[in-house]
């Protein structure tokens, strides 16, 4: 008797089990793995044609995600979805709207994509974040195919757009721009120049005066080299020589960092 109870118990648990396992099969929601592919895969598809075409490749190499999903609506086939995406700048893109005058004097298509696809977002150093991403998505039957559809904006989709035309573009948009390799020779020679100047506010005042003479010729050289930055307020300078100067003087100024320790030789290997 007890050994039949025993099994009858055991049949129950199985089939509590299976038939567990079959409603959590069918109970999709906006986060689960076939959906979210989806959805990602409707995000890079509907990027490629924006405006511009830009390669499909070039959009699947841009890392993102959706950090927090919550599904707000569920009926049968139907899920009403809100999420927030997380979309890494690539480095190359990252350095060009670091050095590059897209607001200013920068090339007008440019600005337009950017104003369009990227400037309204809030942006991290290294992320774009899109903190309200709505989407719908119908389940078919089978519980194995879904379609994404978008009730507002298709904010991945254009940020996405975006980037990749950025990337697509950005060296072309170098070459023909001198006000993006001034600004790059200045900032680059602002942030060596600032970590020289923080290296040796920090030293001790011996140290200081054994260093002196040294540092003092090493400016004197440099200036003769590349010229003065003092002298750069003055009109007679084009814009590329400016540059030409900067550039110099960031140059020798990364030198003397390697030397002092403060930083790794590039060229090095």
């Amino acid at each position: 008797m007890e050994l039949k109870m025993i099994k009858v118990i055991i049949k129950s648990l199985l089939l509590i089990i299976l038939s567990s396992h079959y409603v959590n099969a069918n109970n999709l929601v906006c986060r689960s793995p076939l959906v979210i592919q989806s959805l990602i895969k409707e995000d890079q598809e509907k990027a490629q044609p924006i405006s511009d075409r830009v390669s499909l490749e070039t959009i699947k190499k841009i890392e993102f995600e959706y950090d927090i999903i919550i599904t707000k609506l569920k009926t049968k086939n139907n899920l009403s979805c809100f999420g927030k995406a997380k979309i890494k700048i690539p480095s190359d893109v990252l350095d060009f709207l670091k050095y590059y005058p897209i607001l200013e004097s920068g090339d007008p298509k440019a600005k337009s994509i950017y104003l369009s696809n990227l400037y309204s977002h809030k942006k991290g150093d290294e992320y774009i974040a899109l903190d309200r991403v709505y989407y719908n998505v119908h389940i078919a039957d089978n519980q194995q195919e879904t379609n994404i559809m978008y009730p507002h904006d298709e904010s991945v989709s254009r940020t996405l757009y975006g980037l990749a035309w950025l990337q697509e573009n950005a060296t072309r948009l170098e070459d023909q721009s001198p006000r993006f390799k001034y600004k790059k020779a200045l900032i680059e020679f602002t942030e060596a120049d600032s970590a020289l100047n923080i290296y040796w506010s920090n030293l001790p005042d011996y140290i200081k005066g054994q260093m002196k003479e040294d540092a003092r010729q090493w400016i004197k050289n440099k200036n003769k080299k590349c010229g003065a930055i003092k002298t750069l307020s003055s009109q007679s300078h084009s814009l590329e020589e400016k540059t030409k100067i900067y550039t110099c003087q960031q140059q020798m100024t990364r030198e003397r960092l390697v030397q002092l320790g403060l930083t790794e030789n590039k060229d090095k290997k």
